[in-house]
């Protein structure tokens, strides 16, 4: 089971999916590693652990 981020600022999970400038479909959070952004509000840093939950 993979987890899954959630932005500590809006609330976004990785799952979702938002419209980009593009009009293109994209997850609502993008990771590089340990360090996240969000496309919904544009948090940029580190989530903590207790943001992350197993997804189902």
């Amino acid at each position: 089971m993979a987890e899954v981020m959630t932005c500590p600022e809006c609330g976004a999970k990785e799952d979702e999916t938002v419209k980009s400038m593009f009009s293109v479909r994209e997850p609502a959070i993008r990771r590089q590693g340990e360090y996240a952004e969000c496309v919904k509000c544009g948090f940029q840093g580190r989530i903590p652990k207790s943001l992350l939950s197993e997804k189902q």
